[in-house]
């Protein structure tokens, strides 16, 4: 307070001297709240639109296969693997790799600023393996070793080291995909459905067979709940989430956790029935990762 006095009939007031430095004054240009997620992924994005139009033209946005000429009597040897495989998320990133029945080959990485990348050549089978060798001689900005693997109507071109990747990825539900994108390995035909598992060398069958549980859901009823052909003698136990392979959307997989498990079978709940426009069908395959045994007593 100030040492002046009070006038009688007047309310004492106290001075910033006695209660700190006044509220420093508000700049227009910060934000009265934090933003949320959602307004700052607009935000950025607009902020990206904005600087690619900024951008100077003359990119290439010719996305069309450019194949080296054709070798006379090439045949058809590659027709099995023959088709486009895609690698990517629709947006930044897009790697088409597309291979002609008679083995020759066209690259092209392409994003939202055009063509980054791009090149062709042949393909050369090596003992089970498809290796690609460029007309140039360049820099390598992609993989060019890949092992064929077939599942169901789908093609898949896996680089030996990430085999292990791959089987993980099935054992997760994260593959076979539910829409169009394949983000981590080059695919063919992803509009087509498949599920269970996929043509697999040793010794990746047997990682497969030792790791995981296939199972189909024999019967489905309201609120989520099914029951399915896999149980204890296949290592799932109480708790154990179960996935629906191909079954859920763009973003999330459709898992189930185990209620009660018998033998030979167990029933399962969905966490959020109404998360998922689609109920659960019988005749839907499902994975899970294999419990460890329980290592016996002397």
């Amino acid at each position: 307070m100030s040492d002046d006095r009070i006038a009688p009939g007047k309310k004492a007031v106290a001075s910033w001297d006695d209660w700190g430095a006044p509220p420093a004054t508000r700049r227009w240009w910060l934000p009265r709240r934090k933003l949320s997620l959602t307004e700052g992924v607009v935000i950025a994005a607009i902020v990206w639109v904005l600087f690619c139009l900024m951008l100077p033209t003359g990119a290439d946005y010719d996305l069309a296969h450019r194949y080296p000429p054709l070798v006379a009597g090439a045949g058809n040897g590659f027709a099995a693997v023959a088709g486009e495989y895609y690698q990517g998320a629709s947006r930044g990133r897009n790697w088409r790799l597309s291979i002609l029945p008679d083995g020759r080959y066209s690259f092209v990485w392409s994003g939202c600023l055009g063509v980054y990348h791009r090149e062709s050549g042949s393909v050369i089978p090596v003992t089970g393996y498809l290796v690609l060798s460029p007309v140039k001689q360049i820099e390598p900005r992609i993989k060019r070793i890949f092992l064929p693997i077939r599942w169901g109507s789908r093609s898949y071109l896996i680089p030996p080291e990430s085999l292990q990747e791959f089987c993980d990825a099935i054992i997760n539900g994260d593959e076979p995909r539910h829409e169009t994108e394949a983000s981590r390995f080059y695919a063919l035909g992803l509009n087509v459905r498949v599920d269970g598992v996929p043509e697999l060398p040793e010794p990746w069958a047997a990682y497969l067979r030792e790791s995981a549980v296939f199972g189909a859901i024999v019967v489905a009823t309201e609120g989520g709940r099914v029951r399915v052909d896999v149980g204890s003698a296949d290592g799932l136990r109480i708790d154990s989430v179960l996935t629906v392979q191909g079954r859920g959307d763009r973003y999330r997989s459709r898992k189930l956790r185990v209620v009660a498990v018998d033998e030979h079978s167990c029933r399962a709940e969905e966490g959020d029935p109404g998360e998922f426009k689609n109920p659960l069908e019988a005749g839907w395959k499902v994975v899970a990762a294999r419990e460890p045994q329980a290592t016996p007593s002397p």
